[in-house]
Formats: C-alpha cells, sequence, structure tokens
C-alpha cells in the first residue's frame, strides 16, 4: 500500500513551513510555534507605543472570531500570525468558559476551512506533529487512515451520534476516512487543544490586556443579548463565587464529591455550558488534580457520568455552608481557595 505519511523526521521540511502564512494558518503546529519564537515580540513589548496598533489587531481578531466570522490570513500574514498569542491572551484573561468555548470553536472553524484547501500530506502533517494523531493517507484506496484508539480517544467525548464507531469502516485497527471527515477530525482536536490551553493555569499576563479582556467580555455579552451569535449570558451570583477559586486548586482527596456537589452543578446550570464545554472544563479540573495525586479509574467516564446528571437533575451546586455541614472533610480542601 502506499500512502503519504507524517514526515518521519520533521528536520528536512520543517523549514519549508517556518513562514507567516503557515503560522497564520495553523499556530498551534511545531512550525508555528518556532516562528513565533523567532520573530514575534514577547508579550510585554506590544505595551510599546509603536507596536500598540498590533493590540486593536489582536482584539479584532478575537470579535471575528467570537461572532462566527472567518479569520483569513489576508494580505499581511506576518501580523496574523504574530498577533495571535496576543489574541490568545486576552481571551485567556476573559472570564466566562462560554467564551472560552466560543473562541475554542472559531479557531476550529477556521482549521477546518484552512485543511479543506490543503493536499493530504499537510493534514496529516498538522494531525501528527501537532497532536500525536496515528494518521496516513492511502494513494491505493483514497483514504486517510487513523488510529482506532485515537479515534476513540476523540469521538468518545463527542455528544453527536455522527462521530459514533458503528457509522465508520474500520479494518485492521484503523478507522478509514474520506477528505472532510479527516479535516473534521482534526478540526476538533484543534478545539479541544484549545479549550484546554484557555483553561490551564500560567504565569501572570501582562496587565495592560485586561482592559482588552473586559472589552471582550462587553462584547461577548452585547452579542448573546442582541441575537448576533447563540449563547447563554455569563452569570455570576456572589454565593458561588467560591467555586472559581476551587476549579484553580487541585486537590489529592475529595475530587469525586467536589465534581458530583459543586464543579459539575456550576458549569452546566450556573455558567450555563453546554455538556460538551461542561465536560471539557470539568476534565481539565480532574487532570490536574490527577497530577497532584493519581486517581485509578476512568476519568473521562466519571466526568462525562456527573455533568450529564447535573444537567438531566439540574441540580445547583451545594453551598459552602451546606459544604461545611454535610461534608466538613470537603469543605477543609477547599476552605483555603475560598476564603483566601
Amino acid at each position: 500500500m502506499s500512502g503519504v505519511e507524517a514526515d518521519p523526521n520533521g528536520t528536512s521540511v520543517m523549514s519549508e513551513r517556518v513562514d507567516p502564512i503557515w503560522t497564520a494558518k495553523y499556530p498551534y503546529t511545531p512550525e508555528a510555534k518556532k516562528y513565533i519564537s523567532m520573530y514575534a515580540p514577547a508579550l510585554q513589548e506590544f505595551e510599546k507605543e509603536d507596536l500598540r496598533h498590533l493590540l486593536d489587531h489582536a482584539y479584532g481578531r478575537v470579535l471575528e472570531t467570537l461572532r462566527g466570522g472567518y479569520v483569513g490570513v489576508g494580505e499581511e500574514p506576518e501580523v496574523v500570525a504574530v498577533t495571535y498569542p496576543l489574541a490568545f491572551a486576552m481571551v485567556r484573561l476573559a472570564e466566562g468558559p462560554a467564551i472560552h468555548g466560543a473562541f475554542a470553536r472559531g479557531e476550529a472553524r477556521r482549521a477546518l476551512g484552512f485543511l479543506m484547501e490543503e493536499r493530504p500530506r499537510e493534514v496529516v502533517h498538522v494531525a501528527s506533529s501537532s497532536f500525536g494523531l496515528h494518521m496516513e493517507y492511502s494513494e491505493d484506496e483514497g483514504a486517510y487512515l487513523l488510529g482506532l484508539l485515537d479515534y476513540i480517544r476523540v469521538s468518545g467525548g463527542l455528544w453527536s451520534k455522527y462521530w459514533r464507531l458503528a457509522n465508520r469502516h474500520v479494518e485492521a485497527g484503523r478507522v478509514y476516512m474520506d477528505h472532510r471527515l479527516a479535516c473534521r477530525f482534526v478540526a476538533e482536536r484543534v478545539r479541544r487543544y484549545t479549550l484546554t490551553r484557555l483553561g490551564e493555569v500560567t504565569a501572570r499576563l501582562p496587565g495592560f490586556l485586561e482592559p482588552y479582556s473586559r472589552r471582550v467580555e462587553e462584547e461577548y455579552e452585547r452579542m448573546v443579548a442582541t441575537g448576533q451569535i447563540r449563547g447563554r449570558r455569563r452569570r455570576r451570583p456572589a454565593e458561588y463565587g467560591w467555586i472559581e477559586g476551587v476549579m484553580k486548586r487541585p486537590v489529592a482527596d475529595g475530587r469525586h464529591r467536589l465534581l458530583w456537589l459543586v464543579l459539575a452543578p456550576y458549569l452546566v446550570n450556573v455558567k450555563g455550558l453546554d455538556l460538551e464545554e461542561a465536560r471539557e472544563a470539568a476534565l481539565v479540573y480532574m487532570r490536574a488534580c490527577d497530577r497532584v495525586k493519581r486517581m485509578e479509574g476512568n476519568v473521562e467516564g466519571l466526568v462525562r457520568y456527573y455533568v450529564d446528571y447535573a444537567a438531566r437533575k439540574r441540580l445547583r451546586p451545594m453551598s459552602i455552608r451546606s459544604l461545611r455541614e454535610k461534608h466538613p472533610d470537603v469543605y477543609a480542601l477547599v476552605t483555603e481557595p475560598a476564603e483566601g
């Protein structure tokens, strides 16, 4: 069988892709990261007067993504390439998983548009080099072949029946896909990657980005309120503010009850996330807990169960007072971030 696989060593072709056009299209690839490290100023540098116009460009890019628009390469791919870290930082600072989810979906749509125009060689390269997917393209069969476990790992977290394995042709441990399906699959991986990165706790970002992030929040609220985009308005009732602190501090014990009693109901019925986004946010926290102390069992299955249960029963998160009275051991775990 002849096929197009991921470049075996990457070094011979990396220079082909370390350019502004590739970086503007696929900023999460190794080549794009190298280009950005070589040519993009550090985030702190954008406060300088001669670079501040790039802040406005990044802000406009975020709004266009949130409203469902298409951020193309344009006539200045260098500008699109180097402002991606700025746009990402603005969204990361914005409050509300709903904004993070909308931005991640927009990046996935953007990726799909570019990938659909690529040769199989490039689609395979993005899939393998950026996300470690075991994908190849068979010229004899005119199909992409993806490792069965890779397919299950990604499609297992999707709600749509479209992605069920029963709807795919599977042979010899590989899932067969046409060009559009392969591109959609990689785009979904882009969405997950973006959402996970946005939820990671990182070093403090430059303060001059804060006003832009607040404007992003305001514009998102306005878009939802006026019906420009589908979504739920952010709700920030004071009695649940302590939960945000909990989500920034992974724990070694008590994570099952935190997920069941607090986090899943909060993400679904207070934050207003859809099921897929709520599962992603909860999974980020549970994986952070896993790095503190390893937990046996199927973490993804546990998250799916409790998030879906909270949505089905319309559960509200337990208050800090009830947690103290009914689950004092769990309360002891969250007291510091809740009251600190």
